[in-house]
């Protein structure tokens, strides 16, 4: 028999992380291509910081929900239900979940984005694959077309995404420059698979990288701050190199950037991309679930390792948020219910 309620943090206004709160709400109930999940882990991520004090505001609807709401966007669980149109086989799978309103002790999801996950594989690191480690590998292998041997150079690498693009990164045989915030954050990227590592706070990061290159340049930037930071990628770009965009944690460049922009990129043949999983799974959701599968036999295989900074209670994810805030976490903060 499916609850009624459920408990389930959420977002009641845009704000600090005082405006999460943890409270009963109704149960949903699955459509007919949907399955009802009993979350057994969830993630905060800091995405998920970012949408609840509203930077996303004036953005696209998929990175900036109505609140109130139920905000996450990864899970891990078991079948506790299934829509008319569902197999009851699906019924006591454990599952791996991309899908939103995940920081609850349940989710409805469609079929198409749940992966049914190896007896050998804990909830608790499956749940940072559905947006984590996705992102890192759609980054990759769709936003670019990596190849062994480039020189990346990562953004925030001892985050979420930037742990699983240096890991990703490196099974793809590509030397990895890891760019963080304090020696020990850099120290935590190289045991992660980090060829390199810069203390952007202390050293000239574009000077540095061409160093490492001995003068020729990163082939590709994974960026998710911008701000000030993306005309330093075109000064540490090889010619014919990309940026790809990934995220705003320091909002939008300067308007006068564009003028920069047009002269360094054309003067080494640069491409500026933008990326975000979203696309992918509106437009290739089968393709969502294919690397979900990839990803599983990866770590099923020990090739990949999800790094767990701290794990909290539902009731206390808002701890989360402010360990994410506070530039604490390296690795990735799960919420186990």
């Amino acid at each position: 028999m499916m609850a009624n309620t459920m408990k389930a943090v959420i977002a009641t206004q845009y704000g600090g992380s005082d405006v999460l709160e943890y409270c009963e709400v109704d149960a949903p109930r699955p459509n007919n291509h949907e399955l009802l999940v009993k979350v057994m882990a969830t993630a905060v991520g800091f995405g998920d910081t970012l949408i609840r004090s509203g930077a996303y505001i004036d953005g696209p609807e998929s990175h900036s929900p109505s609140l109130p709401a139920i905000l996450g966007f990864q899970a891990s669980g078991i079948v506790e239900g299934v829509g008319k149109e569902v197999s009851n086989n699906w019924l006591g799978r454990r599952v791996v979940v991309n899908a939103a309103h995940a920081n609850a002790e349940y989710l409805v999801c469609p079929v198409g984005s749940t992966v049914e996950m190896p007896d050998a594989v804990g909830f608790d690191v499956a749940t940072l694959l559905p947006n984590f480690y996705l992102t890192a590998y759609h980054l990759l292998h769709t936003a670019t077309q990596a190849k062994a041997g480039q020189t990346a150079v990562v953004y925030a690498a001892a985050g979420g995404v930037g742990t699983a693009l240096v890991q990703l990164g490196k099974l793809a045989g590509l030397k990895i420059i890891a760019l963080a915030s304090t020696e020990e954050k850099c120290a935590f990227a190289r045991t992660q698979g980090a060829d390199d590592a810069i203390v952007y706070t202390n050293e000239e990061v574009p000077e540095r990288v061409m160093d490492l290159t001995q003068g020729a340049g990163a082939d590709l930037v994974f960026n998710p701050v911008v701000g000030e930071t993306l005309a330093d990628d075109l000064v540490m770009l090889a010619p014919y190199g990309r940026t790809v965009v990934c995220g705003l944690i320091q909002g939008l460049p300067n308007p006068d950037f564009v003028q920069t922009l047009m002269f360094e990129a054309v003067a080494k043949s640069l491409t500026l991309g933008m990326f975000s999983l979203w696309t992918v799974m509106e437009h290739e959701p089968e393709r969502i679930k294919e690397s979900l599968q990839e990803l599983l036999i990866l770590l099923k295989d020990g090739k990949i390792a999800p790094q767990i900074y701290a794990k909290l209670t539902l009731s206390d994810l808002a701890k989360g948020h402010d360990l994410l805030e506070k530039r604490k976490v390296m690795g990735n903060v799960v919420i186990e219910l």
